[in-house]
């Protein structure tokens, strides 16, 4: 079972052990204020290519991929305002997050961390929850601003990964190939008894130090909690539960009735529906994480 530990502090033992190891890293681009100018849901294309404008990387990233073989444009792109109108801003936004978290930590010396699974999955987390919220039937008692901290709060769910194959490198490897050859070890649960702690609290105090908003920092503190209830916050249920289809996706395993989704008034048909949405979506979002990773 995973443990949650305060978003602003990691267990003492882990920092005990590991003092001379643990480090932040500044993040190479203003996350948040990409995140705060992006939070917008009504953005136009030319909105959003001015905030886009003022990151580089994001913005060659995003016309390479705009011209990609995966976009498949029947002109070239050659503007970050063409390729807002050729991706679509929901894209345009799960896109740059990944781009500006990825650009800040090296996991190339964890042979087991697989990136384009990484950021695949947290592309599918993404959408998936939006997905998810778009079932509930009465959207009445929630923010009307939440798809955007959905969409967030997904792509950034598992940050913690990225930190643990950057900074414990070996330690992270050697989970990563445990669990991929024992499908009913918990990644976390592996964590916990290999370093004392697990990525959901690691992503979490990672988020704290780089002043991410608190409603984010909750989700990925927390988003596999097994003790929710009517009280949790609607974004750590929803991220949760897209957590555990993209998972059932990825492991080839059949669906069974999430009991979180049922009491949102998410039946079993719904749930099963929707992954099939994510399966036809699956082989194009393994290409578009390869394509963002090619570039």
């Amino acid at each position: 079972m995973s443990q949650i530990y305060p978003a602003d502090s990691l267990p003492i033992n882990f920092l005990e052990k590991y003092k001379d190891q643990i480090r932040i890293t500044p993040l190479k681009m203003n996350i948040q204020r990409l995140l705060e100018a992006l939070a917008d849901n009504d953005m136009t294309p030319k909105q959003m290519s001015d905030v886009i404008y003022h990151y580089p990387v994001i913005s060659a990233r995003l016309i390479c991929l705009a011209n990609s073989a995966w976009a498949s444009p029947l002109i070239p792109v050659t503007s970050v305002e063409a390729a807002c109108i050729r991706l679509g801003n929901a894209l345009i936004k799960s896109v740059s997050i990944a781009i500006a978290v990825s650009s800040s930590f090296n996991t190339a010396r964890c042979p087991a961390f697989k990136p384009i699974r990484h950021w695949a999955t947290s592309l599918l987390v993404a959408e998936t929850a939006v997905l998810l919220f778009n079932h509930i039937p009465d959207k009445t008692p929630y923010p009307l601003d939440i798809e955007p901290i959905l969409r967030s709060s997904g792509i950034l769910h598992n940050i913690g990964l990225l930190w643990l194959a950057d900074n414990f490198a070996l330690e992270t490897d050697q989970v990563l190939n445990h669990t991929s050859t024992h499908l009913s070890v918990c990644v976390n649960q592996t964590f916990q008894q290999s370093l004392g702690v697990d990525y959901c609290a690691i992503g979490a105090w990672i988020a704290r130090h780089m002043e991410i908003p608190e409603v984010l920092t909750s989700v990925i503190a927390q988003h596999r909690n097994p003790e929710v209830s009517v009280n949790t916050p609607l974004q750590i249920l929803l991220v949760g539960s897209a957590a555990k289809m993209v998972s059932a996706l990825f492991h080839q395993t059949d669906w069974v009735a999430d009991s979180v989704l049922l009491d949102l008034g998410i039946a079993n048909d719904q749930q099963l529906y929707i992954t099939e949405q994510l399966e036809k979506r699956f082989v194009s979002t393994k290409e578009l994480a390869r394509v963002l990773l090619a570039n």
